[in-house]
């Protein structure tokens, strides 16, 4: 199989992200082979996760400006990259998973927060860099059957 890539350029609000989130899920899903589709569940979750944190914490208190979702087949790899010129992650790397206890009673449970987590979890590699003036969150999916 030879390399597949696409890109879509959107603006980081609510109305972009899920227009991003729509277009790239459904690209996914004419770029994965036949047989692998069920494994998208996990791009979907992850996608949605990251683009809604570019969204709520990238651009806080900064203008929008133009981002970038590139996503990339190869072989039994799916690659999608969120590039944009929001601000930094903090210190320059990604959020380490939270691990909550969820032993509780309901409304004791934190209200956010799992998000990162799932993304470290449904991932088979996370990237990050600062070029410049812009962050690249490059996201790395295992399609292969067991």
């Amino acid at each position: 199989m030879t390399s597949l890539h696409t890109t879509i350029r959107f603006q980081p609000d609510a109305l972009g992200v899920r227009q991003a989130l729509d277009e790239g899920m459904s690209r996914c899903r004419g770029l994965v082979p036949v047989g692998r589709e069920d494994r998208l569940g996990n791009v979907q979750i992850v996608l949605a996760e990251a683009l809604n944190n570019v969204a709520e914490h990238g651009f806080a208190e900064l203008p929008l400006t133009e981002a970038r979702l590139d996503i990339a087949l190869n072989r039994d790899t799916l690659t999608v990259s969120i590039c944009d010129k929001g601000h930094e992650m903090p210190g320059l790397r990604v959020p380490a998973p939270k691990h909550h206890d969820l032993n509780g009673d309901v409304q004791d449970l934190p209200e956010g927060g799992f998000g990162w987590m799932l993304i470290h979890e449904l991932t088979s590699r996370i990237d990050y860099a600062r070029v410049d003036d812009e962050n690249h969150l490059t996201l790395t999916f295992v399609l292969a059957l067991d």
